[in-house]
């Protein structure tokens, strides 16, 4: 078992803190829905750098000893919420 450094721990808690604020976007909903002033939001990183964030590979540690399999899910949650967020925003 690889023991966790100080400065891995430091160098994670860093990369966390250096992400961008994020942002409300808001769209209006397709068809009628969006006429009568609906809308959908979702929080995205303000400088739209999200898709760089998520292929950022954690230090391996015990909890995530595959940094790979880490940002494979990460990429696959975030095409999942633009997803979610598409469908909110077509009405479906």
């Amino acid at each position: 078992m690889q023991e966790i450094t100080a400065q891995q721990v430091r160098s994670s808690f860093i990369n966390a803190s250096r992400s961008e604020a994020a942002k409300l976007w808001v769209a209006k909903r397709a068809g009628q829905s969006g006429r009568d002033g609906n809308t959908a939001g979702t929080l995205i990183c303000a400088d739209f750098l999200c898709c760089g964030n998520v292929r950022v590979e954690p230090p391996a540690n015990e909890i995530n000893p595959n940094p790979a399999a880490v940002v494979v899910r990460q990429i696959d949650g975030l095409l999942a919420r633009t997803g979610q967020f598409l469908d909110r925003v077509r009405g479906r």
